[in-house]
């Protein structure tokens, strides 16, 4: 009895012991004009409420803690958050100066072949000289679309990549079309102004879109098809037309690498 007496003496000693080594090396943490109101145990250690503070104490130090009301209006008062834009990958800049070789696709969706060749200055500037033709006749004759037209052009490039441009364009060439009983065939000259957007494709291909207006002033006459063969109605017909002149969609390659 006198050896469990002594164990139980020992046992409790050890406790007082650590109790008073832990509030030695361990001291509650105390904040002025801010007393505890209100003391709870949790699974997670012993917790201690002030006025927007938590302290908790896990056995070894105190953890302080803003009260969830607190934080509630903490937030509350922050700025909306602002969604981040994805990084944008820079795209590639070019150098289509040199030689080029040009084509409308619009003028190929017309059956007007076409072609150009093209120069572009180490700076803004671009000559270009494009021809384009068309000789069809259908049913004999009796219906025709032909036409030569040669179309010489200067652009400024500019933009950080150079990809827009404004210039100028001329138009020179012939026609003999004809639909229905009555053609019309005679010379073409005018003039206008044009403006656009290269879309780079690859660093030798490249797609400019481009729309433009002027004037172009004719000087035609009139026929018709009787018994097979063609008979002048009237000469010396003019027109002065302003107005689109241009649209064009046109694939340009540059031919030298560098």
């Amino acid at each position: 009895m006198s050896h469990r007496l002594i164990t139980i003496l020992l046992a409790t000693l050890s406790a007082l012991l650590a109790h008073t080594a832990h509030a030695q090396y361990y001291p509650q943490p105390s904040y002025p004009n801010q007393a505890p109101q209100s003391t709870s145990s949790t699974g997670r250690g012993l917790w201690s409420r002030t006025d927007s503070v938590f302290l908790r104490y896990d056995g070894e130090s105190a953890v302080e803690e803003l009260d969830p009301r607190e934080v509630r209006r903490l937030e509350k008062e922050l700025p909306p958050r602002r969604r981040l834009r994805p990084e944008r990958t820079a795209r590639p800049v070019y150098n289509y100066s040199g030689l080029q070789l040009q084509s409308n696709l619009l003028y190929v969706l017309a059956v007007t072949p076409n072609a150009g060749i093209a120069y572009q200055t180490g700076g803004q500037l671009r000559f270009a000289l494009s021809g384009a033709w068309a000789g069809w006749e259908i049913d004999g004759g009796a219906k025709r679309y032909k036409l030569w037209l040669l179309n010489p052009e200067a652009r400024w490039m500019f933009g950080q990549r150079k990809e827009w441009f404004v210039g100028a364009q001329g138009y020179l060439g012939q026609f003999n079309m004809r639909i229905n009983d009555i053609g019309y065939q005679g010379d073409a000259m005018g003039g206008g102004i044009i403006a656009g957007r290269r879309i780079p494709l690859t660093d030798r291909l490249a797609l400019d879109v481009s729309a433009g207006g002027g004037f172009v002033d004719m000087k035609y006459e009139s026929y018709s098809l009787q018994n097979g063969t063609d008979m002048l109605l009237k000469t010396g017909l003019t027109r002065a037309y302003f107005g689109p002149t241009h649209l064009g969609v046109t694939l340009v390659w540059k031919i030298n690498r560098y």
